[in-house]
């Protein structure tokens, strides 16, 4: 394997290549393109993240991409955190990272500030909105699930 040594991500004190998670996950029928950074995380400094592109027409759920993962990789190397958004890619068509790093790797961070969030209830949907003042961002947080989610216009981002 070879990849960038800033692109290695250490989580937990395990060294995880994200070529590796990416072939990996890039193997699922359904994806269309992928990869995978590493985001901050405070328990394990650093946590797998894979954005995420389906397949034109196809449909793809974090739990077929954990399930997959769950088969085939490590459990160390599995991603924590699932995004389904396009891959950014620059003219010779490698994987712009650096953009990718600086898009994601605060959304962990406000989402564990909750004096900065609003919450709002909504019986008829069972669910709970917390809105983040500063981004404009939502995140829906289903009664029935322990883990949130955010819905942007065009992205989601799911937290294991």
């Amino acid at each position: 394997l070879v990849d960038r040594k800033k692109d290695l991500v250490i989580s937990g004190g395990e060294n995880i290549y994200p070529v590796e998670v990416e072939e990996i996950i890039q193997k699922h029928p359904k994806v269309h393109d992928v990869a995978v950074i590493g985001t901050p995380d405070k328990r394990l400094g650093e946590v797998v993240t894979a954005i995420i592109e389906p397949k034109p027409g196809e449909v793809l759920t974090d739990e077929e991409i954990t399930q997959f993962c769950n088969h085939n990789l490590s459990r160390y190397k599995r991603p924590r955190r699932i995004i389904f958004a396009q891959v950014p890619r620059g003219p010779t068509g490698k994987v712009e990272k650096p953009k990718l790093r600086e898009r994601y790797s605060q959304v962990k961070e406000w989402l564990e500030e909750e004096d900065i969030m609003e919450p709002q209830y909504s019986d008829a949907l069972n669910e709970t909105s917390l809105s983040h003042p500063l981004t404009g961002m939502d995140v829906w947080i289903n009664a029935a699930f322990s883990s949130p989610v955010i819905d942007f216009t065009w992205q989601n981002i799911s937290y294991k």
